[in-house]
């Protein structure tokens, strides 16, 4: 083994995906490893007070080491090297560890996992384009690798994409940078979004021989752009409530653009909308905070809370979820602005109410956290993607006076290192 090795007992899991070791008393982050494994590992970096590295060989395998089916660095596969019941277990104790370690948060309730499928999960997803290639990027690389083998979308979306940028122009083809594809749960509608480097043309035909024709509709913009343009059809899709588990949606759906953002698991989406619909308690006032397109405050409104307000900032899914509330009359409120001037001039409608928060990986900012903490809401459900910055807003949390009742982690993206989390937390009896 070449001299730039050296050998490593991992030691336990981190976020991101690797494992935590030491090294002459140095924290190592290692990745390609299994907790309680002992490897040679090779450096890939250091930085102050951390160092880097990734195993070249195993000595001393774990009973739960797989050999990957496909190529684990291309399309965030990180733990195609673990069996999956170890890589629930070892998600669990990454969400645990921040929890203990960054919020100071202890004995709390069992965290119960759902798993998911590993394959053909992911009914929504961002290609990267190169030429005409599409593809995810190798991990920590702008080199493009098929998505086609990590096995994780759905059928149809792959070809999709590669089917709008053969339609396309070849000089428009050549300023899309990344095509955004998106399916229903049930599969019967799919659109497109295609993100430009440069504004689109102002005349002339976009396609060479019309769109595709297993899509609703294409748009198109700049990544900056929060009004994409139509180029063809209508590049919405309407969910289904039912599909999404609500049981007493009937007709009722979602209809959703192509860039907006949803939850792309398909086989776990039903279970996530039942477990934060299912925490909110009979009788109670929703604010739905960074509700995106309506997701869950419609949802807790079919199911028959009598008054729900939904707050999104990003104009694209505002739009939709303006247009998603309008059946439902005086019940329900939709709010198009950003979440912290919301939370500034209404803190006193979070009082009392059932607050639901599935705010970006960034975590609530301290305006929104000040204002829950000021309002004492009678529950917050905090739906979560990163461990990180969810045990730091639940220590504030906790301390303006909520205790934590439930920690669920929701397996959203196999293989990955990601873990959405939802936690369920009450006021204190006073």
């Amino acid at each position: 083994m070449a001299d730039d090795t050296f050998t490593l007992t991992l030691d336990k899991p981190v976020a991101g995906g690797r494992s935590l070791a030491r090294l002459d008393g140095r924290i190592v982050l290692v990745s390609g490893g299994i907790p309680g494994e002992r490897v040679r590992a090779v450096m890939e970096r250091t930085g102050k007070g951390v160092a880097f590295a990734r195993v070249v060989e195993v000595e001393d395998a774990s009973p739960d080491r797989i050999t990957p089916e496909s190529d684990p660095q291309c399309g965030g596969q990180v733990f195609a090297h673990v069996a999956y019941a170890r890589q629930l277990e070892l998600k669990r104790a990454i969400v645990e560890d921040a929890l203990g370690r960054i919020g100071r948060l202890h004995d709390l309730p069992p965290i119960t996992a759902t798993g998911s499928p590993r394959q053909h999960w992911r009914l929504r997803a961002r290609l990267h384009v190169q030429g005409m290639h599409v593809g995810f990027f190798r991990e920590g690389t702008h080199a493009l690798c098929d998505a086609g083998p990590s096995g994780q979308l759905v059928p149809g979306l792959l070809e999709l994409a590669e089917a709008t940028l053969t339609h396309l122009r070849p000089d428009l083809a050549r300023s899309v940078e990344a095509i955004v594809v998106s399916q229903t749960v049930r599969g019967d509608q799919q659109a497109v979004h295609l993100e430009l480097s440069r504004p689109l043309p102002r005349h002339g035909e976009v396609w060479v021989s019309g769109p595709p024709a297993a899509c609703t509709g294409v748009s198109a913009g700049l990544v900056s752009s929060r009004h994409p343009s139509v180029l063809a059809g209508f590049p919405w899709v309407k969910e289904s409530l039912a599909a999404l588990g609500v049981p007493t949606a009937g007709e009722a759906g979602l209809m959703r653009h192509a860039a907006a953002f949803f939850q792309g698991n398909r086989a776990l989406l039903p279970e996530l909308v039942t477990a934060v619909t299912g925490a909110v308690p009979a009788d109670t006032p929703v604010v739905d905070l960074y509700a995106g397109v309506g997701l869950f405050g419609l949802a807790a409104a079919t199911l028959g809370a009598s008054s729900v307000t939904c707050v999104e900032g990003d104009a694209v899914s505002a739009e939709d979820l303006v247009t998603n509330a309008l059946p439902y009359g005086d019940r329900v409120r939709a709010v198009r602005g950003d979440v912290e001037t919301f939370a500034r001039e209404e803190t006193q409608l979070l009082g009392d109410a059932c607050v639901i928060v599935d705010p970006p990986r960034t975590g609530l900012s301290p305006v929104v956290s000040k204002a829950l903490a000021a309002a004492h809401p009678r529950r917050v459900v905090y739906v979560s993607c990163d461990p990180a910055t969810l045990a730091r807003d639940l220590q504030g949390l906790v301390a303006s006076g909520l205790a934590i009742d439930s920690l669920r982690v929701f397996d959203l993206f196999p293989l990955t290192a990601h873990v959405e989390t939802v936690v369920t937390l009450t006021a204190c009896p006073s």
